[in-house]
């Protein structure tokens, strides 16, 4: 009902579904629509059924609405449901049906997401349940479904969206599931817009908890488009808040506000090459002054994957995406970002033959060696170059972010993108005996040390810069706010301002 539909015509419900269909009976008393739709199966055929529901349900003519385009940005990793429709997987850039009990061992597992239809689609007539038989042999054609399905009501919260209970299969476990874990179950919630009590009550007892918003103003797609914009909103923010960095760099980098850019660089890479990359491109990212950070390096609580490579996405400032060999995961995780609608810096790996989905255009593409374990000169040159052009962009906005923040008295956020900035400048000029990337490893207090040493720091900007060191450690790693005075933080500002300045000249 929250499609795009052409002009002129109208989308239908179950019942009025069962309606139309029954107009095609000779003689038929309509009683409800699963009688007519058996009834026309009966008569006519089950292959003019699909024929006929393919046509009055519009398939090829209807488009996802801004509803399913807001449901599409949410990272849930796995959506039941019981349309015939393909308005779902319209609406993702990469998504995965699940169509045959065979899939489950395979599509559930990874990191992209699936869409469980268990009443199948308009593309697989022997897979579709719309008839009284269809309905009545559901759990015996279908045993792992019901078993995956139950599982999924006992061990997380089920949220029903635009969904009656009416189908008997699916009440059949959801009934079982309650019985069986009592007290012990987990809540069950719809969303419902200017619900009437008979209705909040039908759902009550079958265990569903309603959420009912009351707006006469509100349609259910306007309302669906708004919560979960919200929730995604919410979503985003708090996933990394609470989670835990392994790199006390990122977690710095975190804390820069949304209206700030950041030196976030988000890898989304195969987990085979992990270790390669870390080894030989993050030290390319870091030496122009960008933070590499990968979904491993954030720990977060429950089964949030998805949420958190999602978050990690909207959040860093540039993304480095390795799809070759057109790997799954890294092809969704491409598809969020560029979903987003943002002016994000994009690279993407490739490989020579891969080919590149049309509305991709204007991102960046590199081929990949064959072997890029032993022919990587190339490819590691032309990836230094993109760095050292993107660097160039963002350097002048990071060497005056501080004095901004300062100016706009965000003295915490000041103080953290100061030292950064001071970081990163000092980490491109001090000389040391070991290679750059054993080198990410030397605490910050040090670095400023050695600068001392080396006569790149003056002795009278040390204890300043000291002092703010240890103010952006408590901000990054407190839960306690600290009180920091404009003073405080305009001298932080001012001495690494003077040093960088000193360093560019």
């Amino acid at each position: 009902m929250n499609a795009i539909v052409p002009k002129g015509k109208q989308m239908l419900l179950w019942d009025s579904l069962g309606k139309k269909l029954g107009e095609y009976l000779p003689d038929y008393q309509y009683s409800n629509a699963l009688d007519a739709i058996s009834a026309y199966g009966h008569e006519f055929s089950r292959n003019k059924l699909i024929e006929k529901l393919a046509n009055v349900l519009l398939v090829d003519q209807i488009k996802p609405g801004e509803a399913h385009k807001a449901f599409a940005k949410l990272p849930f990793k796995l959506i039941v449901t019981t349309n015939f429709d393909f308005l779902l997987e319209q609406s993702y850039s990469y998504c995965k049906p699940i169509l045959d009990e065979s899939q489950l061992s395979i599509s559930v597992n990874d990191n992209s997401v699936s869409i469980l239809k268990i009443h199948g689609d308009l593309h697989h007539p022997n897979k579709l349940v719309a008839t009284e038989e269809d309905y009545d042999l559901f759990i015996e054609k279908n045993p792992l479904f019901s078993t995956f399905l139950a599982n999924q009501l006992i061990t997380k919260t089920p949220l029903f969206i635009g969904y009656s209970i009416d189908d008997p299969d699916l009440r059949q476990i959801f009934k079982v599931v309650n019985e069986r874990l009592g007290n012990s179950k987990r809540p069950a919630y719809t969303i419902k817009l200017n619900s009437t009590h008979h209705e909040i009550s039908k759902f009550e007892r079958r265990g569903i908890k309603v959420i009912n918003i009351i707006d006469k103003e509100l349609s259910y797609s306007r309302l669906f488009e708004l919560i979960f914009t919200e929730l995604e909103s919410y979503w985003q923010n708090e996933i990394l808040k609470t989670g835990t960095f392994t790199q006390e760099e990122s977690q710095s980098e975190i804390l820069v506000k949304d209206d700030s850019k950041n030196r976030l660089c988000f890898f989304s890479i195969p987990f085979q090459l992990l270790s390669f990359y870390k080894q030989n491109l993050f030290p390319i990212a870091e030496s122009y002054g960008f933070v590499p950070i990968t979904a491993d390096e954030v720990l977060t609580s429950g089964d949030t994957i998805l949420a958190k490579i999602s978050a990690l996405i909207d959040k860093a400032e540039i993304l480095v995406m390795d799809i070759s060999s057109q790997n799954n995961n890294v092809m969704l995780e491409l598809g969020m970002a560029t979903a987003k609608g943002n002016s994000k810096k994009i690279l993407v790996f490739k490989d020579e033959d891969d080919q590149i989905p049309s509305d991709l255009g204007g991102i960046t593409y590199i081929n990949k060696p064959n072997d890029i374990f032993t022919d990587y000169e190339g490819f590691f040159n032309e990836v230094e170059n993109w760095f050292r052009d993107i660097a160039e962009v963002y350097r002048e906005y990071f060497e005056n972010e501080p004095s901004r923040l300062l100016n706009k008295n965000e003295y915490r956020a000041a103080i953290v993108s100061a030292i950064s900035l001071l970081e990163k400048t000092l980490r491109s000029k001090i000389s040391i005996n070991e290679t750059q990337y054993k080198y990410r490893a030397i605490p910050l207090f040090q670095i400023v040390r050695i600068a001392v040493e080396q006569n790149i720091v003056d002795k009278k900007d040390y204890i300043t810069l000291r002092q703010g060191l240890e103010i952006r450690n408590t901000i990054v790693h407190s839960t306690t706010a600290i009180s920091i005075t404009k003073d405080k933080a305009k001298k932080i500002v001012d001495s690494v301002n003077k040093i960088v300045k000193s360093l560019r000249q």
